[in-house]
């Protein structure tokens, strides 16, 4: 078992905490499609060409999608932040993860 950190959101934390609780899930908000089975290179690519992003902060949301995707386990306890140093929600991963566009 781990703890994994996952910040809710970075412009409306109190509100993605209150949908977290509500829908009972954890979330990263970058859409680049499903990332199962996409390599490091092919997401950052995504990044780069679907988000604007420059090379460094591709580089950054790719490291995050990724631990996200590879890194969380079932069983792993999650510390949702919704700022620096305040936790808005603690639970536990009881599922894989899964590509949901409802809330985009």
């Amino acid at each position: 078992m781990k703890i994994a950190r996952i910040v809710t959101h970075h412009k409306n934390p109190e509100r993605a905490a209150e949908l977290y609780a509500e829908q009972g899930v954890v979330a990263v908000g970058f859409d680049v499609g499903d990332p199962t089975g996409k390599s490091r290179d092919e997401l950052k690519e995504l990044f780069i060409n679907e988000w604007g992003m420059s090379e460094g902060e591709a580089a950054a949301a790719t490291a995050s999608l990724l631990r996200f995707r590879d890194e969380i386990d079932i069983g792993d306890i999650v510390l949702a932040y919704k700022r620096h140093g305040i936790v808005a929600l603690v639970g536990e991963i009881i599922g894989a993860h899964e590509y949901n566009v409802k809330n985009v």
